[in-house]
């Protein structure tokens, strides 16, 4: 609907899409800048997806962060 010609459904639509960012706890920026680089392929063995999450950890919570840190440590044994 973002798409829409009509002024009232693209702001419903933009609405929507606030509230379903701000309700996983996330910020535009983190959905439009830095989501994507923390994405692996489907494909990817689980230490790659790990060596991923752990060189963005930055755009992680500090839980996560710290988890991935953990992680990390064993992963690479």
């Amino acid at each position: 609907m973002l798409g829409s010609e009509h002024a009232g459904e693209r702001a419903a639509a933009a609405a929507k899409a606030d509230q379903l960012v701000r309700s996983h706890g996330l910020t535009w920026n983190e959905v439009l800048i830095a989501a994507p680089r923390a994405l692996a392929p489907p494909s990817a063995s689980l230490k790659q997806k790990i060596d991923l999450l752990y060189a963005n950890r930055s755009i992680l919570k500090p839980k996560a962060r710290d988890f991935i840190a953990n992680v990390s440590r064993y992963s690479h044994r």
